[in-house]
Parts: C-alpha cells; structure tokens; sequence
C-alpha cells in the first residue's frame, strides 16, 4: 500500500487488480479480489441474522423481557441484552442497563430487568424504570439481534410494548 496527496478527495477507481480509494487527500489500493470478499462476506454475515421476537411482560415487581425466534426452530442463543431510552443517541447517552456473557456456551432466552443471570456480566446496578419513559430492549446473540420497545405506562409499573419490529 502507498500513499500520496491528490486532489480529489472522494473518489473510487479500478485500476486493472486494484481499487484505488482517494480519501482525505490520500491514495490507497487495496486488491479488488479481496475488496469483493470482503463485501460479499460482510453481506452474508447481514443476510444471515436471525430476527428474534422479545416480549415483555410485568411480574410483579419484575420486567421479565422472554425472546423466541420469529420462524421454527431451536430457541434463540440470547448472549447479550441492552436497554437504552428509546429514540436516545447511543453515541450520546449510554444504555440504562446491559448484561452480557463471554462465554460462547452459554445462552439465555429469558431475563428479568436488574437480575443479573449466572455467567452474565452487568453494566452497573439497573436504574428504575419510570412511568411515562419509554424503553428500547435490544438482544443480541450469534447470528441473531432483535428489539422492541416498550412504555411504563401506570404507577403500579405497568407496561404496554410497542408492536415487534
């Protein structure tokens, strides 16, 4: 790889094996053959996440968040769950409560809110969920993600959830 000034800032161009990027007032070639790999193995990956459905139900005095997959087969391999302010700049405000695991053995369908399940790791203790705010769970495992969010709607900590998406 070389670089060197040029004048065009943004430019993609194939010059026989290579694709020559123009960025920032540098040059770089990257071979074309593995610039394709890289893009079709990136798709693939896209292509083959699995939607999971996540439903929320009050229990009481838990948020029970319980994830199935959309289509048949075996239970969803759950490994991570986030919950962040709907709608919130995550770049901005970080999530209210996370727990992951690093063990790739270990899976989850189903987590109560601030219980952090053996083998998990927590972002911190879970703050209260407060009426009126509105919620967005996120799960995340290998090859699936899914979402939904949801209301505290009552002050005895009832709940409405959106339609999955």
């Amino acid at each position: 790889m070389f670089t060197h000034p040029i004048k065009n800032p943004h430019r993609l161009t194939l010059q026989g094996e290579y694709c020559v990027a123009n960025f920032a007032g540098r040059e770089f070639m990257v071979n074309s053959r593995a610039l394709i790999g890289l893009i079709a193995s990136t798709f693939l990956l896209v292509a083959c996440t699995d939607e999971v459905v996540v439903d929320i139900v009050r229990k009481g005095d838990s948020v029970t968040f319980t994830t199935a997959r959309t289509g048949a087969g075996e239970p969803p391999c759950v490994q991570g769950l986030t919950v962040t302010l709907a709608g919130a700049d995550i770049a901005v405000t970080p999530p209210l409560w996370e727990v992951a695991t690093a063990e790739p053995d270990r899976c989850r369908t189903q987590f109560d809110y601030g219980k952090v399940p053996a083998g998990y790791t927590p972002s911190g203790p879970a703050p209260l969920l407060l009426v009126g705010s509105r919620y967005l769970v996120e799960v995340t495992g290998p090859g699936l993600q899914g979402g939904r969010e949801f209301t505290v709607t009552g002050r005895d900590g009832s709940l409405t959830a959106a339609t999955p998406r």
